[in-house]
């Protein structure tokens, strides 16, 4: 199978191309966010270094957020309008549990919370379980305080069993002082606060090998948190 990989949650473009008999193929590309003008050009660019034509991508996957509004939505209609055209099989997974792929396998067991930032003083966090090349989740992914955040992610790890539990992402540094205890958190280096190609095809891939397929009509976005516009109130 031919997956090409797609994420548009972050400032930065990821794609990458998965293939069963080649070494996987990825671009970062510094956008600012402004992900609509460049993403098509970027996945020919990325064809054409692969030496892959169009029609011998299989599949697509895609992160569904959290992340900006626009930036999330850009790449899901780009993953379901590539499968639409082609007949192809479309494939999703959150942006944080591929961020969490990135620390595979430096923890190879054990519990593994992302944690990234959101907005005014806010976070995205999800905890995971650790299993070799593979993640459980533990905790679904929320939209919260630092506080908040890490008070969910230690009763989930307690409920479960666990430990102390590694942390990455770049939300720590919105309230350090909440994941300050090294008994509850061990923070991950700062090095893994930002999504790879190579974590971006491990998490998507993942989802192939559990059959985890999406229905192209209806899948939608994970935003986790309300929009900041909101419809005039009628009086």
């Amino acid at each position: 199978m031919n997956l090409l990989c797609i994420d548009t949650t972050s400032p930065a473009l990821v794609l990458c191309l998965v293939t069963a008999d080649r070494p996987l193929v990825g671009r970062v590309c510094a956008t600012g966010g402004q992900h609509a003008e460049v993403l098509l050009p970027e996945i020919g660019a990325l064809l054409e270094e692969a030496q892959l034509d169009r029609a011998r991508v299989d599949a697509v996957g895609v992160t569904l957020g959290p992340g900006g509004f626009t930036s999330v939505r850009v790449g899901l209609a780009t993953a379901k309008g590539l499968c639409l055209a082609g007949g192809r099989t479309l494939y999703a997974a959150s942006s944080l549990r591929a961020l969490a792929f990135g620390a595979l396998p430096g923890v190879a067991s054990g519990p593994l919370a992302v944690v990234t930032r959101a907005y005014r003083g806010e976070v995205y966090a999800a905890l995971y379980a650790a299993d070799g090349s593979s993640l459980r989740e533990v905790l679904s992914p929320l939209h919260a305080t630092p506080d908040a955040a890490a008070q969910q992610l230690r009763q989930a790890a307690a409920e479960a069993g666990f430990g102390a539990v590694a942390v990455l992402g770049d939300g720590v540094a919105q309230a350090p002082e909440a994941f300050a205890d090294p008994a509850r958190f061990t923070l991950l280096p700062a090095s893994l606060a930002s999504l790879t190609a190579e974590a971006l095809g491990s998490a998507l891939l993942d989802e192939v090998r559990a059959g985890r397929t999406r229905d192209v009509t209806t899948l939608e976005p994970e935003y986790l948190r309300p929009p900041d516009a909101a419809l005039p109130q009628v009086r």
